[in-house]
């Protein structure tokens, strides 16, 4: 079964959170995605691919998303790279 897990569950959006997604078959290509509500009715997302490892996990501190990545959030490990490349959902 795959599971994605926030640490810290619940924290302001200054806090790193380690995010990972586990249960992936080996070497399956992902897309993680994240919404953040920023005032009423704005939403901002962001989105990129991953691919997991040879335990079938992901984990944002130590994987930088796929460089062929479609949904060019961002480039390099970061592990709140999907919270601060977030942009205004304009098609809302």
């Amino acid at each position: 079964m795959v599971a994605l897990t926030a640490t810290p569950e619940d924290a302001l959006i200054d806090v790193s959170r380690r995010i990972t997604a586990t249960g992936l078959a080996p070497g399956e290509v992902v897309t993680l995605r994240s919404y953040t509500e920023r005032g009423p009715g704005v939403l901002w997302r962001s989105a990129a691919r991953f691919q997991a490892d040879a335990s079938g996990v992901v984990d944002l501190t130590r994987d930088a998303p796929l460089p062929d990545d479609g949904e060019k959030a961002y480039t390099g490990v970061s592990p709140m790279g999907l919270i601060w490349s977030q942009r205004p959902d304009l098609d809302r």
